[in-house]
């Protein structure tokens, strides 16, 4: 439990791109949002299953990446980028609660940064 589609939508493309020798690398979300220059280098990025929740840094990571070295940007599942989310510490270690507030105006940070 906690993989979430990983099974159904992820790992069949990565084990195909693997077995066809393509150089691959694999990361989550809070390892994109821990590290904007986690994508330097790359020459795309995939996106498989249901990707819809994004920090502003994981967004950041994104765009910056297409715009500094033109990494194509590939969103093959639903909702891709949906809903912003806001990244708080947990347990287990900083930058691993994420909250999705389905009503934006109950976002407290729609007071600070509207965007």
């Amino acid at each position: 439990m906690g993989t979430g589609d990983f099974w159904g939508n992820e790992a069949p493309v990565g084990r195909l791109a693997e077995k066809l020798g393509l150089p691959v690398a694999y990361v989550t979300d809070t390892d994109l949002h821990a590290d904007p220059r986690l994508l330097d280098g790359a020459t795309a990025v995939l996106s498989l299953g249901h990707d819809e929740y994004y920090s502003e840094a994981m967004w950041g990571a994104l765009v910056a990446a297409r715009d500094r070295q033109r990494t194509n940007l590939a969103f093959l599942g639903a909702n891709a980028m949906y809903r912003h989310i806001p990244l708080g510490p947990a347990p287990i270690g900083p930058d691993r609660l994420e909250t999705d507030y389905k009503d934006a105006s109950i976002d407290p940070m729609l007071k600070t940064n509207p965007r």
